[in-house]
């Protein structure tokens, strides 16, 4: 069994050489497309705040490095597992200011979540912690029902197998 260590980390750069920035959007995009996360995940110290999120979880660690050392973000090493499993690594890149240029500048090239990085960017541009601390209640509950909002769409583009039944 293989684990992680600070060792692993090497900087990959060989695709610094050989990509023009158009090609490293558009692998990034399929990259995101086929193997990562877009969504909200609710802040557990604020009720009703929601945190833009971009992840990808992977058991190639090249894979991990090159979206840290291109896009920044954090790199974590995941639990190794039991048997024969294969140790993983998940690359995370949070804050508004991190996340919305990304998925801008990664639109043009999605063709799966491109729906997903559309809400999260205008979440990023409308939603505003401000809001939050707003002393008006309807201010204030206006704010939570827009955010409120985006974290329904963002689920519902999110969810997995079937899609639920609904009555009319």
């Amino acid at each position: 069994m293989t684990t992680l260590s600070k060792v692993d980390y090497i900087p990959y750069t060989w695709y610094n050489y050989c990509m023009t920035n158009k090609e490293l959007l558009a692998y990034t995009a399929g990259i995101i497309d086929g193997e990562g996360y877009i969504g909200l995940i609710p802040n557990s110290a604020v009720r009703n705040a929601f945190a833009p999120k971009v992840k990808v979880a992977s058991t190639n660690i090249k894979l991990i490095q090159f979206l840290k050392d291109n896009f920044g973000g954090h790199f974590d090493p995941l639990r190794n597992h039991p048997g024969n499993m294969k140790s993983s690594g998940m690359w995370t890149l949070s804050n508004k200011k991190h996340v919305k240029p990304f998925l801008m500048s990664l639109l043009p090239y999605l063709i799966l979540k491109d729906e997903q990085a559309k809400v999260i960017i205008e979440y990023c541009e409308t939603c505003h912690f401000k809001e939050m601390r707003q002393t008006n209640k309807e201010l204030k509950e206006k704010a939570v029902q827009k955010r409120i909002t985006y974290y329904k769409k963002i689920r519902l583009l999110n969810h997995r197998g079937l899609p639920a039944a609904t009555t009319e």
